[in-house]
């Protein structure tokens, strides 16, 4: 049965739509991925007629190698893969992947059965022209053209099609075949020079990623765990502000790493010779909190030390120190507070006297300070003293793959301290811990980790070693999950509720023929699913 372009076209946004949604769990596709990806396949979609026009098996593996390495960063797994999807797509045998440096100097970066002495032939042959030229080049024998070494390696056809990595440097894409019935030809042509337009992409994004995530994990920042994007961005985001004077508010839930992230700031600032002190608000009682902050002097209140104590704002004095859960602190404290940061000078209880003090206040808070300031509890001005620059860190439900970075660093971390063996994890074991929400994130994992060692010291982790909690929250996962028809649907009542149920408008919207539109409306009546009078 023939596959409608149209009905292509519409299922790769519905893909990219439920990326977008996180609806797929891609840990770290990029945009510009994404929109290369989009945009190679409309081509195909949209390209010419006859000989040249293209298959859904073209449009297919396109899309196949695009969503497989929309997640790498492994600049070696990006190659390996879009040279064995090409090969095989268009039946040849061999092929190459050449790297050419601005110089002009050619490097071998992948192979696949093409022997050394034939690699060389083959770079200075198409792999060359294809770069002179700056688009893809083809053989075939049977035109009764090319070059003696590729007549005399009984090459039969033979693509090369560029890309360019990043400024300075290109690369080549060469496949070929000795099979006298295989003939590539011009379509072939298109879809190489498509896959390496797309390689191109996703290996500069890979390359970037991995030099700004050196860049972000290096030095102090190199006790954050995690590769994904989202804590890339984090960590270039605090690592901008630890150059600066300014202050700094942490915000994200419970768990979530605030504190290695104020260390980090600290070290990596102009202030690292001096103390790093932590105090957290939270944990303090309201009546002790004012005097753990700022001091008292002798005789301030019953049991107060003999000659005094000073604060931690005084022993924080020309380093950095860290307010964690300022949004758990009571309002007196906080006007008083408020008062320090803007006078530089702070007075002991029952003290007389003021002292100033050279403080950088990095603050952090898992309160969404928006609805507390809004509900009375934050004073605004003492927000906006401290939010300088926010930097969110993200729950570990989001950070895909960096929960089994996290798994494996505490597995050992953890092995070594309980003088064991580190267990690896069984596939099944991974989905589970991939899957579950991590409501304490990080603390959470870490005590689920120590359980698991210290009940079961498992030379492999099944899903029989994991606590009950994590089973159940599979369970309910599982029982929750929509299918594509429920996401459908939904999908069709937002569009209907955003033109006020015009029908017309919302089929528009959703770029479907109004009778879909309705025949999709008749299968939601039938299940149940309508909620409208008629």
């Amino acid at each position: 049965m023939a596959i409608d372009k149209n009905d292509l076209d519409k299922s790769l946004k519905k893909v990219i739509k439920l990326i977008g949604e996180k609806k797929i769990p891609l840990t770290k596709v990029t945009r510009k991925v994404l929109q290369t990806l989009i945009d190679n396949c409309t081509e195909f979609i949209k390209s010419g007629d006859g000989d040249l026009k293209p298959d859904p098996g073209s449009y297919k593996t396109l899309y196949e190698i695009s969503l497989a390495l929309a997640g790498s960063t492994d600049p070696v797994v990006v190659t390996e893969t879009i040279l064995h999807e090409a090969i095989r797509h268009l039946n040849c045998e061999r092929g190459l992947v050449v790297e050419v440096a601005e110089d002009g100097a050619v490097a071998i970066r992948l192979s696949k059965g093409v022997e050394q002495d034939e690699a060389a032939d083959i770079s200075h042959t198409m792999v060359v022209q294809a770069i002179e030229v700056g688009e893809g080049v083809f053989y075939d024998s049977a035109r009764g053209e090319g070059t003696e070494s590729l007549i005399r390696r009984k090459v039969t056809s033979g693509l090369a099609a560029p890309f360019r990595i990043e400024k300075g440097k290109y690369g080549v894409l060469y496949v070929d075949t000795r099979d006298p019935k295989v003939h590539l030809g011009e379509k072939d042509l298109k879809f190489l020079e498509r896959v390496a337009e797309l390689a191109g992409t996703i290996l500069s994004t890979a390359i970037r990623i991995n030099r700004e995530l050196d860049q972000a994990q290096s030095g102090a920042f190199g006790a954050v765990i995690g590769s994904s994007d989202c804590m890339r961005r984090a960590c270039q985001r605090a690592r901008r502000v630890a150059r600066t004077i300014e202050n700094v508010l942490l915000l994200g839930e419970s768990g979530t790493g605030k504190e290695i992230f104020a260390r980090a700031i600290h070290a990596e600032s102009k202030r690292s010779k001096g103390p790093f002190e932590a105090i957290n608000c939270s944990a303090i009682p309201d009546e002790l909190l004012e005097s753990e902050l700022f001091g008292y002097v002798e005789g301030a209140f019953t049991g107060a030390k003999k000659g005094g104590k000073p604060g931690i704002f005084e022993l924080a004095d020309k380093g950095t120190l860290f307010l964690d859960e300022i949004g758990d602190m009571p309002p007196l404290l906080q006007s008083k507070l408020l008062r320090v940061l803007q006078e530089r000078k702070i007075r002991p209880v029952g003290g007389t006297k003021v002292v100033p003090v050279d403080v950088r206040i990095i603050a952090a808070t898992h309160q969404d300070l928006d609805q507390c300031m809004e509900d009375g509890t934050f004073r605004e001005d003492l927000y906006y003293r401290l939010a300088t620059f926010p930097v969110q860190l993200p729950p570990l439900r989001d950070r895909g793959n960096d929960i089994l970075d996290l798994t494996d660093f505490f597995l050992r971390k953890f092995a070594e301290e309980y003088d064991m063996n580190k267990p690896s994890m069984s596939p099944k074991a991974i989905y589970f811990f991939l899957e579950y929400p991590w409501k304490g994130n990080i603390r959470e994992m870490e005590n689920i980790i120590k359980g698991i060692l210290i009940d079961h010291e498992p030379r492999i982790i099944h899903p029989k070693h994991l606590p009950q909690e994590m089973v159940d929250a599979k369970s309910a996962a599982l029982a929750d999950f929509p299918t594509l028809e429920e996401l459908d649907h939904e999908h069709v009542l937002k569009a209907l509720n955003l033109v006020a149920g015009n029908r017309g408008k919302a089929a528009n919207l959703l770029e479907i023929s109004e009778a879909t539109l309705y025949r999709w409306i008749a299968d939601m009546k039938k299940a149940n699913k309508w909620p409208g009078d008629d």
